[in-house]
This record gives structure tokens, sequence and C-alpha cells, in this order.
């Protein structure tokens, strides 16, 4: 049986399918998003925390970025309201 525009008359239980099947789809996309999501969190943090445990552990390394926190901290920057030029 054909519909009124020459196209096939829609099947109730084709309809039916398509829909469950697409609400099936959408929750299952929004919950690999989340668990996708959730994994780079994981990842981001472990990648982040890699540097401090690393140098944590290394004595030598430690008093390296000491003396060279010292040496950046010691030296004051003075600004000149009334300069014109940056030196």
């Amino acid at each position: 049986m054909k519909g009124l525009i020459g196209k096939e008359a829609l099947d109730v239980k084709k309809v039916i399918t398509n829909t469950l099947l697409a609400g099936i789809l959408i929750q299952s996309s929004r919950f690999l998003m989340g668990a996708f999501i959730d994994l780079s969190s994981v990842a981001t943090a472990a990648i982040g925390g890699f540097p401090s445990a690393f140098l944590s552990n290394d004595a030598v390394m430690q008093e390296k970025m000491n003396t060279a926190l010292d040496k950046v901290q010691k030296k004051k920057i003075v600004v000149d309201p009334n300069a014109t030029t940056l030196t």
C-alpha cells in the first residue's frame, strides 16, 4: 500500500524499532562521553603528578632547583613610574 505522495506507507513496527534504537544510541553516547571525560581527567592527573613524584625522589635535582629559585628570587625588580623606556 502506498501513501498519498507515492512513498510507501509507514510501518508502525519499523517506526517504533527505529525510535527505540535512536533512544538507546543517544543514552549510550552520553555514557561513553562521560566515561571518556573521566578517563581523560585521570590521565591528566597522573601525567601532571609525574614531575613532582620524580623530583621528590631525586635529592640532587631538588638542590639544583632550590639554588635556581634562590637566584631568581634574589633579583629584585624595580619599577620606576617616571621611566619612559624599558631597561
